[in-house]
């Protein structure tokens, strides 16, 4: 049997793009030069990965004296080979250049985006791998794509949360203090402006300020485990002060940073963001609440998936 070789392996994406949506087609073509002799076909094997990874190390603390314990996990979200059409499959290539295209439906709903961070990736790739038992070693080629999934449903749904605390301490203070606050709709895009609508009612005998900040939080899982990291995008916005046995009305407005991740919920990694308002009383527990805001796209925005 002649010894084959294998050259030049390689993987072009049609239009060489590297963006896709959910439910689009991955399109391309495997490109290799053959030498030596007469290649089977069904030793090419073609497939489109999603894997997911997280890792990250937590230290018992200086008391211990021990190393960090390092939690990490993997899955795999898709794993689709292409099915070479049969009146090619049992064919031998002859020496010489050959091409074979592919394409690859990616999942309309239930799909996770790229990200990647210091403590997690979800990564998409297409990969060629030839095996054939006269080469000496098998050779792989992957080519990594971009995927992004945004969130539509509800997008447009107000948002709201109450928090009341009630003083019986007279060197702290006496009285209640009640905050609400709102947003209209709860879906955003990057540059968009969010518009926080707090109401406080100050029964106390104490002062009280309120304030709102935009947060990230990312969470990465390991089995039962978990890690979550906070992220403060913006300044805080601080308000009036809100005197003893007085009410006020007051709206923030926070510009939502270009280059975000978009808002996103996987079964190891997920990115949530929310308006966090505080309000700050002297000498007292602050009392905080807590809007979910969802970072998509414009086109998301107006195709919104309203669920009952």
């Amino acid at each position: 049997m002649d010894k084959i070789q294998l050259k030049d392996l390689d993987i072009s994406l049609e239009g060489n793009k590297r963006n896709y949506m959910p439910g689009d087609t991955v399109n391309g073509t495997v490109s290799f030069t053959v030498t030596g002799g007469r290649m089977e076909v069904s030793r090419v094997r073609i497939a489109l990965t999603c894997q997911t990874k997280t890792s990250w190390v937590e230290n018992p603390g200086l008391r211990q004296h021990r190393e960090g314990h390092t939690y990490s996990d993997q899955k795999t979200y898709i794993h689709f080979v292409y099915k070479i059409p049969d009146q090619l499959a049992l064919k031998h290539l002859e020496p010489g250049k050959h091409q074979i295209p592919f394409d690859f439906k990616l999942p309309v709903e239930d799909i996770a985006p790229s990200y990647e961070s210091d403590h997690g990736v979800i990564e998409y790739y297409v990969e060629v791998t030839i095996d054939e038992t006269t080469v000496d070693e098998v050779q792989t080629v992957k080519t990594g794509i971009t995927v992004q999934a945004p969130m539509r449903n509800n997008l447009h749904v107000s948002v709201d949360g109450t928090v009341e605390k009630v003083f019986t301490f007279p060197s702290v203070g006496v009285g209640s203090i009640k905050m609400y606050a709102s947003v209209v709709k709860k879906g955003f895009a990057s540059g968009h402006r969010i518009e926080v609508d707090s109401f406080t009612w100050n029964r106390s005998s104490l002062d009280a300020t309120p304030r709102v900040t935009l947060y990230q939080t990312q969470v990465y899982m390991c089995g039962e485990r978990h890690k979550a990291v906070d992220v403060a995008l913006t300044d805080a916005l601080v308000g009036q002060v809100i005197k003893g046995s007085a009410q006020g009305m007051e709206s923030f407005v926070l510009t939502i940073p270009d280059g975000l991740p978009l808002s996103f919920k996987s079964s190891l990694i997920t990115v949530k963001y929310f308006a966090h308002l505080t309000l700050d009383i002297p000498y007292a527990i602050d009392l905080h609440i807590n809007l979910p805001i969802v970072i998509t796209t414009k086109e998301a925005l107006n195709n919104e998936i309203i669920i009952t």
